[in-house]
């Protein structure tokens, strides 16, 4: 098993002089051996599908989405990872295998976004071992939700005339 943090194995034969006994010298009888977590390099980047999002003038909200990508910057063995996103809908945890030369992606999408500002997390950790450049771990976007303005119509309006809805 490959351990999370650097150890260091101490081997040592013939440590008391006796077996051999002609042992003369006891200094080239210890071997270390340094093991040092797998160097995994997870890279994660959030981009808007579309920003910003405009809905319509008589809508009240709209559909915000983002492209999440995760890469490997190493080359080592394929190792199990955790990515979680965050947005206005709540989180979304996946789990995965993360192979080198592969990218793993997935979309964050919420469909109930009235007009503002929206800020869109991900971050992508392996869940065994460690990262070797954690910095790269964590993206966010926003995303920018506009109404439009209502349509402006050419129709001249007459002074005297006007029109009433009532019930009976």
């Amino acid at each position: 098993t490959v351990p999370t943090t650097e150890k260091k194995l101490v081997l040592r034969a013939n440590i008391d002089g006796n077996t051999p006994p002609n042992e003369a010298t006891l200094d080239n009888n210890t071997k270390v051996v340094t093991i040092k977590p797998a160097q995994v390099d997870l890279k994660v980047t959030i981009t808007p599908v579309r920003n910003p999002v405009p809905i319509a003038w008589n809508s009240s909200h709209g559909k915000i989405t983002a492209n999440v990508q995760v890469t490997r910057k190493d080359s080592g063995e394929p190792v199990p990872a955790r990515l979680t996103i965050t947005g206005p809908g709540g989180t979304k945890t996946l789990n995965f295998t993360s192979i080198p030369g592969q990218a793993y992606g997935n979309y964050y999408t919420f469909d109930r976004a009235v007009p503002g500002t929206y800020t869109i997390t991900a971050e992508v950790w392996p869940t065994q071992g460690q990262d070797a450049n954690p910095a790269d771990n964590k993206a966010s976007c926003q995303i920018q939700v506009i109404k439009k303005q209502a349509p402006i119509t050419d129709v001249p309006r007459e002074p005297d005339i006007h029109g009433e809805l009532g019930g009976m």
